[in-house]
Formats: structure tokens, sequence, C-alpha cells
């Protein structure tokens, strides 16, 4: 497959910037609590959660030389998807101000 991409590539204009939302599980802080105190707390022990990561990419060409797939691969893309990465992004940052 390698071999038949020969053709001139595109590159974007200007600077790219990466935008990676990771799902995480996180132990609920309260769920702690009662355990600690020796009481049954609620059935919830963890929370969800978000890793987001925002960071430049410095060599375009190598980062998506080539096509990387997966499962989600068209889903990843949508622009909700966009959208709710940036906005958790917003709420990470300026929750930690």
């Amino acid at each position: 497959m390698r071999a038949d991409m020969r053709a001139d590539k595109l590159y974007p204009p200007s600077t790219v910037y990466l935008v990676e939302s990771t799902p995480q599980l996180h132990r609920h802080h309260h769920h702690q609590q009662l355990q600690q105190q020796g009481r049954r707390g609620s059935k919830r022990k963890h929370k969800r959660a978000h890793q987001v990561i925002f960071e430049r990419c410095d060599d375009v060409q190598t980062r998506f030389s080539e096509i990387v797939f997966s499962r989600t691969m068209f889903t990843d893309h949508a622009p909700n998807m966009y959208e709710n990465a940036i906005r958790k992004l917003a709420q990470g940052y300026f929750s930690s101000c």
C-alpha cells in the first residue's frame, strides 16, 4: 500500500495543533471517604473523566504520513467530537486557574 502512495502531499498552510481526548475512570472521592469511615457508600465507585491533551505538532509530515486505522476513526473526526474535546479542554484549563 505504501508503494502506491506516490502522489504529491498536501500540507496545512500554518501551525497544526492536536487535541486528543481519552476517556478515564477516576475513583469517586466521596466513595473513598465513606470507605475510610467504615460505612457502605454509594454504588458508584468511579466517575467518568477525560484526559484532554493540547499540543503543537512540529513535524506534520511524520505525524500524518500514514493512515491509522481504528474502529472509531470516522466518528473521532465528527464535528461534535471536536466541540466536546475543546469544551473539556476549556473546562479543565479554566477550572484549574
